[in-house]
């Protein structure tokens, strides 16, 4: 699977291209380690993408968990 962000006028626009089926699990933390955001995501194979909005403004670490993957990444709202 491979996924980016692209920033938005209301946050970012996550976007996945994946060969398979799968469920992730989408995470999003503030600077304390409090979960913000939590999203079960069901992706068809090919290009799937969705609207990320944080709650306010700040850093926020975004972590992304499937069966074939998991990575982490700041983003800045």
């Amino acid at each position: 699977m491979q996924f980016y962000f692209t920033k938005s006028a209301s946050g970012y626009i996550a976007a996945f291209e994946t060969d398979q089926a799968e469920t992730i699990d989408l995470l999003m933390y503030d600077v304390r380690g409090r979960i913000v955001f939590q999203k079960k995501i069901h992706l068809a194979s090919g290009d799937s993408s969705f609207d990320l909005t944080a709650p306010g403004k700040g850093i926020y670490l975004v972590t992304i968990k499937g069966n074939f993957t998991s990575h982490s990444e700041k983003l800045l709202f």
